[in-house]
C-alpha cells in the first residue's frame, strides 16, 4: 500500500514496465568479523547485479543494483529476468520496485532493534540516572 502510494507520488506508475535480464551477478560479503583464528568472516551478504533492458525503440540500456540477502532480488543470477520501470522521456532512468521494498524492510528492522537496545539500556541505567538527577534517593 505505501509502496504503491510512493510510486504514484514519484510518477513511477506512469513509467513503462518492461523485462530486464541479468547480465552478471557477483556475491559480496559485507560486515566482516574476525574469528579466533584471525580469519575474516562475513556476517551478511550482498549481491551486485548488472542488467540490460530494451526501451520502446528497442535500444539497449544497462544498469546495476546491489541487493542484500533479504531482498527478493538477491538470488538473481546471469540470464534471470525481472520487472523494472523506465522513464519514457529518459529511458536510461529506471526504477526497481523490489529494491524499495527491501530498503523499507531493512530500515524497519534497524529502527525496531534500535528501539529495543535503547529500551534495555534505559531500563538498566534508569535507577542510576534517576539517582544522579536527584529524583530517587540513594539506599
Amino acid at each position: 500500500m505505501l509502496i504503491e502510494m510512493w510510486e504514484r507520488l514519484r510518477g513511477y506508475n506512469k513509467w513503462i514496465q518492461t523485462e530486464a535480464t541479468i547480465k552478471s551477478s557477483e556475491l559480496l560479503g559485507v560486515e566482516l568479523i574476525r574469528d579466533a583464528k584471525d580469519h575474516n568472516n562475513p556476517i551478511s551478504w550482498n549481491s551486485e547485479c548488472r542488467f540490460i533492458w530494451l526501451d520502446q525503440e528497442s535500444k539497449e540500456h544497462s544498469g546495476s543494483f546491489v541487493a542484500d540477502e533479504e531482498s527478493p532480488l538477491y538470488q538473481l543470477c546471469d540470464g534471470d529476468k525481472f520487472q523494472i520501470h523506465f522513464n519514457p522521456k529518459d529511458p536510461s532512468s529506471f526504477y526497481i520496485p523490489g529494491l524499495l521494498q527491501s530498503d523499507i524492510t531493512r530500515l524497519w528492522k534497524f529502527l525496531l532493534w534500535s528501539f529495543i537496545v535503547i529500551l534495555i539500556l534505559a531500563l538498566y541505567f534508569s535507577p542510576e540516572i534517576l539517582r544522579v538527577i536527584g529524583i530517587l534517593k540513594a539506599r
